[in-house]
């Protein structure tokens, strides 16, 4: 692996130019914040759509209920 500052000859794995100093973050650091930013971005969309979901569900029961003909109850009737 070369450093991109020094050109200086680099072990693979390395997380810092030996020569210049330079940190040196390689391919698998990358794709380790690709697949958590990914993930993180999944995670809050379900959450939205969760949210959104269960807004109109709330939205549908009530209008629901008030188109139902509301019967008379007698005085006896006991409200569950």
């Amino acid at each position: 692996m070369e450093c991109p500052a020094c050109k200086g000859n680099i072990p693979e794995g390395a997380s810092f130019c030996p020569y210049c100093g330079k940190v040196v973050r390689g391919k698998k650091f990358a794709k380790w914040w690709f697949w958590a930013a990914l993930s993180g971005a999944l995670v809050g969309a379900g959450l939205i759509l969760g949210f959104e979901l269960l807004k109109e569900r709330k939205i549908w029961d009530i209008q629901e209920a008030s188109s139902l003909p509301q019967e008379k109850k007698a005085k006896g009737d006991m409200n569950f």
